[in-house]
């Protein structure tokens, strides 16, 4: 669907699971970035493709991911202060961030859920105040890969909380141990 600008309610979109093979494109939104299979609904979400998402205000908003297999944002842009959250019960598998500006990634799934997400050629923008680029509230596994890509948030920190692991290849502005 090519939704357009967002005006009136500031809510964004809601995608419930079970769902599948849904692709929203051009979503312009001065509020919340969306939701798609929340944790509290059973099922998955399934083939699901967010492209030229944009958020137009910094006001800490999100787009929310929960119980999914096979989701992607593309081409997107997150205003500083505005993040990519994980939130489910179950696992988020087979998720992939291409081209896009991250300012912040949140995990926020029980140690019971785990999420599995690929980022390449993201731009993660410096924070302020000093917030990371990567948190991990309740240690709840997270596998991260990073392809390319440029990290600016050098005022903040690149992650803080116990339960992610990362494989970073071409970050520029990551520190690489010397050798």
């Amino acid at each position: 669907a090519d939704t357009g600008p967002q005006t009136g309610s500031l809510q964004g979109f809601w995608i419930t699971a079970p769902s599948a093979n849904i692709t929203i494109s051009n979503f312009t939104t001065a509020g919340s970035g969306g939701f798609v299979g929340g944790p509290g609904q059973s099922g998955l979400s399934t083939g699901i493709v967010i492209d030229n998402e944009q958020f137009t205000t910094a006001t800490g908003e999100m787009l929310q991911v929960g119980n999914v297999n096979g989701f992607r944002v593309e081409n997107s842009n997150f205003n500083s202060g505005d993040a990519l959250q994980f939130k489910m019960s179950g696992a988020a598998q087979g998720v992939s961030v291409e081209n896009s500006t991250i300012p912040e990634v949140r995990f926020l799934q029980p140690t019971s859920a785990a999420v599995d997400v690929a980022f390449q050629n993201v731009t993660f923008p410096a924070l302020a105040p000093k917030v990371p680029t990567f948190s991990d509230v309740l240690g709840g596994p997270a596998t991260v890969a990073i392809t390319g890509g440029a990290w600016q948030n050098q005022v903040g920190t690149f992650q803080h909380g116990t339960g992610m692991a990362f494989s970073i290849s071409g970050l520029s502005g990551y520190p690489t141990p010397s050798s």
